[in-house]
């Protein structure tokens, strides 16, 4: 069979494609390409991410920073700030992890790559590649290896968390990432699981994740030091909180963009698209305003959402799921140069729904990709709180992902749906969700998380007044399968 690659005005950037003449089967170059730079990674070695140089996510109000959302953020040096306000990123920690990808070593805090490439036949992409294709470039790839475990790179590209406002409480957050959850800690207490207390407030402030004002004001003034220099080398920008709408460091960015125009930058954004309506009218204009001065190449939303209606409501407590649903159309029909990217972050709670959730994302496309793809979609895995995540699972809910996968390879993007259906690399990922609770088995570890997990959602409950049994009614036997391992019996201990 012959293929080609297809013209000029079907590709749009960031969306090339290859469709076979004869069937028209859509290949994605995204996905070519990233196995492309994982074979490049592997010439350096089979540890090999470029994430851990030129990747970034910082976290001011904490003072932590960490290479992508895998690994557990450590702390920044606030000695080290004092005369180089670039070690916001480059730690001493991110440098030791460094040497230890050039050597050929696996960082043990990137073991959820690890899993995925071991998980299967080995064939599966794990982030390592996919966060590394974010950006690269041999000469990347060659001026991380000169510059060894000990240089300090400008990452390319960078995820900013100003503050923990926020007005949702989400299952698996945590006091230091949201201020609702902050004040409902203060007012409950934390949550006593198996063994220990979830959220306790005096355990996160002896982690340094509860600092003081001060302390924050510190890294946020380091930030905006080191911005100028940082922004000059610049390719992605992404801001997330808390709830980044509701803090004033947001639209000093966006002023900043404005009053220095980027070419080149990819800006983005993470929200829960729900945030009170004059904080959401405030962005939908500064979006105009700056896409109209041509201040950026592309503004990506990302919308977080783990499942669809009443099911996405429960796991993102406070979420209004219909206002959200309507903002993300409002923001695809009145702003240009933009694209939304729907993030799932999948967890134990969200499989049940996937296929809804996937019909979702779905009936979007078809009503707003017309011309280009303005909806995309990543699934990353949950792993912390290790309760929440799907490894929990028994084998028997690969049912579920098996439907998902069916379901996508039925609406594949071709030739005749182009922008409208699901992308192979899509396809591949919900291929590895199900290959990892296929591969579920049962240990004491898991048998621990299922005891968290309902001794959790338990309290959760009857804290906000809500049933999960009736929300999530496909999950009746697994309740009961962790109620009989916790000791409990109809939501109550024994």
């Amino acid at each position: 069979m012959s293929e080609k690659t297809t013209k000029n005005s079907e590709n749009i950037k960031g969306d090339e494609v290859s469709i076979n003449q004869e069937t028209g089967a859509i290949t994605s170059n995204y996905l070519i390409s990233t196995r492309n730079v994982l074979q490049e990674l592997n010439k350096v070695s089979k540890s090999m991410c470029l994430a851990k140089w030129y990747n970034s996510t910082i976290n001011l109000n904490t003072g932590q920073t960490q290479s992508c959302y895998h690994p557990a953020p450590t702390q920044i040096s606030k000695v080290a700030l004092s005369s180089d306000p670039s070690a916001l990123h480059n730690t001493e920690h991110k440098r030791k992890q460094r040497n230890k990808m050039l050597k050929g070593e696996r960082p043990e805090e990137c073991q959820y790559c690890w899993n995925i490439e071991d998980s299967g036949d080995g064939s599966h992409l794990s982030d390592r590649a996919y966060r590394s294709a974010d950006f690269y470039s041999r000469e990347l790839l060659n001026e991380a290896v000169e510059l060894g475990a000990g240089g300090s790179p400008s990452p390319r590209i960078v995820e900013i968390i100003f503050s923990n406002k926020c007005n949702l409480k989400c299952s698996y957050c945590s006091p230091h990432q949201s201020t609702t959850w902050f004040e409902e800690i203060e007012k409950s207490g934390p949550f006593r699981l198996e063994d220990h207390t979830h959220n306790d407030l005096r355990g996160l402030a002896s982690l340094g994740l509860i600092p003081s004002k001060a302390q924050t004001l510190k890294f946020t003034e380091s930030f905006w030091t080191w911005w100028p220099q940082l922004y000059k080398t610049l390719l992605h920008f992404k801001i997330s909180g808390g709830e980044p709408l509701l803090d004033e460091n947001t639209y000093k960015v966006f002023d900043y963009v404005l009053l220095n125009p980027k070419k080149d930058l990819q800006l983005m954004l993470i929200s829960n698209c729900n945030p009170p309506k004059e904080q959401w009218d405030k962005f939908l204009t500064q979006i105009k305003i700056m896409a109209k001065a041509d201040a950026f190449d592309h503004f990506m939303l990302f919308f977080s959402l783990d499942s669809w209606g009443p099911q996405a409501e429960y796991i993102r407590g406070g979420l209004n799921f219909e206002a959200a649903h309507e903002n993300i159309q409002q923001f695809l029909s009145q702003t240009e140069k933009t694209s939304v990217t729907i993030v799932s972050t999948v967890n134990v709670l969200s499989i049940v729904g996937l296929k809804k959730f996937l019909q979702g994302v779905l009936a979007l496309r078809k009503k707003f990709s017309t011309d280009r793809q303005k909806i995309w979609l990543d699934l990353p895995q949950l792993n912390s709180p290790a309760w929440m995540s799907i490894k929990i699972l028994p084998k028997e809910f690969a049912s579920y992902t098996s439907e998902a996968v069916n379901f996508v390879e039925a609406n594949l993007e071709n030739s005749g749906n182009r922008f409208k259906g699901f992308k192979d690399f899509e396809l591949e990922k919900i291929k590895t969700l199900h290959a990892s609770i296929s591969e579920n088995l049962l240990t004491d570890r898991i048998s621990k998380d299922r005891k968290d997990f309902i001794r959790f959602f338990t309290e959760q409950d009857r804290r906000s007044n809500q049933r999960m049994k009736k929300i999530f009614p496909e999950m009746e036997l697994f309740f009961k399968q962790c109620e009989e391992v916790a000791n409990l019996q109809d939501g109550s201990e024994n």
